[in-house]
């Protein structure tokens, strides 16, 4: 998926972390859920968070004005700052590089959301969504991490990546082996992966990229990515969009197996990836799964 995603959206599974380490399935949302009011009005009784791309504009004050919403329905943002701090320096199509002038534009950003980023309002950030598919230098995605995490220690840093990548075998593209990386994403303090199209327990690429994950960061808790779209690479798994109720609740039994396992995000409540059906036109048993999860997971009541 390209990297305007969630994002954010988030799946890494792993064994038992070390008690130090321990964490506990608590946050549940969706990438997109609370992009505008309606959304957010159909989400917030059984999530408590979401997970919204900041723009590129600097001054934009989407950003504020959607965690501002999320915060006056009980709900946290995780902010993805690609759009800020990656530019195409090469203009050559891809966002791969931090931008010349990226320290400028995080203080300009910063400045302009001063008032929300706060622990109340924001939970964490993605510094760049699947940075190691993007093929970016993780010596600069190591830069930007680090300032983020000076400025705001008390939030969150996640980082996803897709799990061929991890693995090495992305069919769109070429990517450097997830082995080649020794550093130890200092700043970072969530790990995921994601893969869509799937049946999490049993497919051999994404067990395999689980347990690369899981030996490299042992002591990262885990988020999760709950498959929250339907293409015809689904069919598989899934033949009709009713079918995605069944799968969500396989992601949810993998992501709760995991002792490790902090959040279960959902890619997506829409209307990205285009050309496909995503959460929010979901059939309504499809999203009453969902909800059942979601307030499984944040122990909301039904209202």
């Amino acid at each position: 998926m390209k990297r305007w995603k969630l994002c954010f959206a988030t799946l890494l599974i792993g064994g038992v972390l070390s008690h130090s380490a321990a964490a506990e399935l608590r946050y549940f949302g969706y990438h997109g859920g609370a992009d505008d009011d309606a959304s957010l009005a159909r989400t917030s009784g059984y999530t408590n968070f979401a997970y919204v791309v900041a723009s590129a504009r600097t001054t934009s004050p989407y950003v504020r004005d959607r965690v501002n919403a999320m915060a006056r329905a009980g709900l946290k943002a995780i902010v993805e700052l690609g759009p800020v701090l990656w530019c195409d320096v090469e203009g050559d199509g891809t966002y791969d590089a931090l931008c010349r002038d990226w320290s400028k534009r995080w203080a300009a950003w910063k400045k302009k959301n001063a008032g929300v980023l706060t622990r109340k309002s924001v939970l964490g950030f993605a510094v760049l969504d699947e940075p190691f598919l993007s093929g970016v230098s993780l010596a600069e995605y190591e830069t930007a991490a680090r300032k983020v995490k000076a400025d705001f220690p008390w939030a969150k840093l996640v980082l996803v990546e897709a799990a061929c990548a991890v693995e090495g075998r992305c069919l769109s593209k070429p990517v450097p082996s997830f082995e080649q990386y020794q550093g130890t994403l200092p700043g970072v303090d969530w790990v995921g992966l994601d893969a869509y199209g799937i049946h999490p327990a049993t497919d051999p690429l994404y067990q395999s990229a689980l347990a690369r994950l899981k030996a490299r960061f042992p002591n990262k808790p885990r988020v999760y990515v709950l498959d929250g779209f339907w293409e015809a690479g689904h069919s598989t798994v899934a033949p009709d969009p009713a079918d995605m109720g069944p799968l969500a609740r396989e992601w949810y039994d993998v992501a709760r197996d995991d002792d490790g396992a902090i959040l279960l995000g959902v890619f997506a409540w829409g209307p990205y990836p285009p050309g496909t059906t995503t959460s929010k036109d979901f059939p309504p048993d499809v999203l009453a799964e969902h909800a059942a999860i979601g307030r499984e997971i944040t122990g909301k009541l039904r209202r």
